[in-house]
């Protein structure tokens, strides 16, 4: 299985390909439904108002607060690309095998980064229609928290992000 992060409704080939040809990372992880099944999914990932209870997801609230960032056409483009391939090399590691088990299926997340790194807000824009593929782009995103902390270039102009990725699964 390969897991991307494309910005728009379908990767294309060549990210497919690339994906393919440049498998870094974690080791695997021996059973990653049990992450999955001690996940804690409700209505609203927000850190700050969730502390200690976990974070959940909403569409309902899903509305932009912050400027989307669309990384090719970015100054900033380094720092995505590098949280991108982070993202795709965790998800590749522990969730190769999701999309035997639960079919293919496109998680589509607007993930908020303050400009320290904290992760603000996970919205679910778009459910693959599998809660254990939606479960998996989410609690990858929430592992890997924080982020690193923007450049000084960007952290002086913005106090977050707003990324917009979807997480595609595929057998």
């Amino acid at each position: 299985m390969t897991v991307l992060l494309a910005p728009s409704e379908k990767a294309p080939a060549a990210s497919t390909h690339y994906a393919a040809a440049h498998q870094e990372g974690l080791p695997r992880l021996q059973n990653p439904q049990r992450l999955l099944d001690n996940a804690d999914i409700g209505t609203a990932i927000n850190p700050r108002q969730a502390q200690g209870t976990g974070l959940s997801m909403s569409e309902a609230d899903a509305a932009p607060r912050s400027p989307t960032v669309a990384a090719v056409a970015s100054p900033d483009a380094e720092y995505l690309r590098r949280w991108q391939d982070r993202i795709e090399r965790f998800g590749n590691a522990y969730y190769r095998g999701l999309a035997l088990q639960h079919g293919d299926g496109d998680v589509r997340l607007r993930v908020i980064i303050a400009a320290d790194g904290a992760l603000q807000r996970i919205d679910l824009l778009s459910s693959s229609g599998a809660k254990a593929l939606d479960q998996a782009a989410i609690h990858t995103v929430k592992e890997l928290a924080p982020f690193a902390p923007f450049p000084s270039t960007l952290a002086s102009t913005t106090s977050e992000l707003a990324i917009v990725r979807t997480w595609q699964f595929r057998r």
